[in-house]
């Protein structure tokens, strides 16, 4: 227990032993439901819009089962304290790589749709995404989570995003020469550009980049004091270690008080049966990242905020769109009637999968639903107190940033780290680094010893 703020919480240890068949068989549909998608994107190469909302649930289901939208999970893994959420995106990385660009060898369409590698706006956009994440503890799509996971702070973090890529999306004419147009090089992969556009080239140099992100899930240890991987319970070979740095403390259990059992052992992967369902979570992570490129288009999460904003304004004032660059782009009016998703596609509909899939999963699944009660991060708690107030301004200025970085760069956690990364689009790895490197400056800095 914790009588004050500076005290660690007792934590639980973690017993090895069976978690039962109900997450292996979640583990097994959600797989077989991305293979299905995959199989999909084989012969379909422009589906319709309504079809987002598919790999929308899957993600969505897979990250509340992780508790990915919990920003107490996220500010300690961008602070290396926790690095679970970052090796299991390594691994995701890795095995999307692979499958991307073998596919792509053997003759399938993909719409890739690198993004563009222009150095000043994804650089200075980074900066701002990887403050705003270590504030609030949001990505774009771990706001929609938040919000079926019945978190109440996610509407602070929702109103936020709104408000910061609304005003990217209102400076952008001013702006886009000297951050967008200027150091801007086009679409750029990595594995085409060093393969020559060859496709059994660039499927080798993609083989070099997935061993380099697998190997994170093999060597990465999950905490600071940790000896080995998570690859390595995979393997049968556990680390003692982390039993001591658990997260899994009598004030998380207070957070979730209805959680079933199953959950935590999974989450903590750090049991050789709970890392094989993770791994198999990872799997359909990773196909269903890549069948959504050969189905449509890449993941992404940004862009609907932008896109909602400029919904608002065409309700109010449907003669200002075409005067603003960014959202006459976005949101084209052909014939005075507007085209609502001709430019954005199904990002909207797999958002709203991500919701779904949160609800889904915390209501039916994990049982974590919080019907929106009062509920502060344990380590914001720890370094600013109990404030619910300074808590949820801290989360939507927090957010406001993201999304206006995320704006600004042209992709967010997915659109640049998830799908970018998988893609090896330069711009998506460049902003990826960038952020990490902020988040993990800014974090330290802003929660000190909280952290531990």
């Amino acid at each position: 227990m914790t009588e004050n703020g500076n005290e660690r919480p007792v934590q639980l240890k973690v017993k090895d032993e069976k978690v039962g068949m109900m997450p292996w068989m979640i583990a097994l549909i959600l797989l077989f439901s991305s293979l299905l998608l995959f199989i999909g994107g084989i012969f379909y190469h422009h589906a319709n819009v309504w079809v987002g909302l598919f790999p929308g649930i899957i993600l969505g289901m897979m990250l509340e089962m992780w508790n990915f939208a919990d920003p107490d999970v996220i500010i300690k893994a961008v602070a290396w304290r926790d690095r679970l959420l970052l090796i299991c995106f390594g691994l995701v990385v890795g095995i999307s790589i692979f499958l991307l660009y073998f596919v792509n060898m053997l003759g399938v369409h993909l719409n890739w749709g690198f993004k563009d590698l222009y150095f000043w706006g994804i650089i200075i956009g980074a900066i701002f995404f990887g403050i705003g994440t270590a504030i609030a503890g949001y990505f774009p799509g771990t706001i929609w989570i938040s919000l079926g996971q019945g978190r109440r702070e996610g509407w602070w973090a929702l109103s936020g995003g709104l408000l910061g890529a609304l005003l990217w999306s209102l400076i952008y004419g001013p702006l886009s020469g000297a951050l967008v147009k200027a150091a801007n090089y086009g679409p750029v992969s990595i594995a085409f550009a060093l393969a020559n556009g060859n496709a059994v080239g660039a499927w080798f140099v993609g083989i070099l980049f997935a061993s380099a992100f697998i190997g994170m899930w093999f060597f990465i240890p999950r905490f600071p004091k940790g000896t080995k991987g998570c690859g390595w319970h995979f393997l049968g070979k556990t680390d003692p270690n982390e039993q001591l740095h658990s997260p899994w403390t009598t004030e998380y259990e207070q957070r979730y008080p209805k959680m079933r059992k199953w959950v935590m052992p999974v989450a903590e992967a750090s049991t050789v049966e709970a890392s094989r369902i993770v791994f198999i979570l990872a799997l359909a992570f990773a196909i269903t990242t890549s069948a959504v490129i050969m189905l449509r288009q890449i993941f992404g999460e940004s862009t609907t905020f932008s896109w909602l904003g400029g919904l608002f304004i065409y309700a109010f004032w449907p003669k200002a769109i075409p005067n603003l660059p960014y959202l006459a782009n976005l949101l084209p009016i052909h014939n005075g009637t507007l085209d609502v998703l001709g430019k954005i596609g199904w990002e909207p509909i797999s958002d709203l999968g991500t919701f779904l899939g949160g609800l889904i999963s915390s209501v039916l699944l994990t049982r974590r639903w919080m019907g929106y009660k009062k509920d502060i991060p344990p380590v914001w708690k720890k370094r600013f107190g109990s404030s619910q107030s300074k808590r949820n301004w801290a989360v939507f200025w927090g957010a406001f940033m993201v999304l206006f970085g995320a704006r600004m760069a042209g992709g967010c956690a997915s659109g640049h780290i998830l799908s970018g990364s998988s893609q090896l689009a330069a711009s998506g790895l460049l902003f990826g680094a960038i952020v990490l490197l902020t988040a993990y400056i800014t974090a330290h800095l802003l929660y000190g010893k909280a952290l531990d």
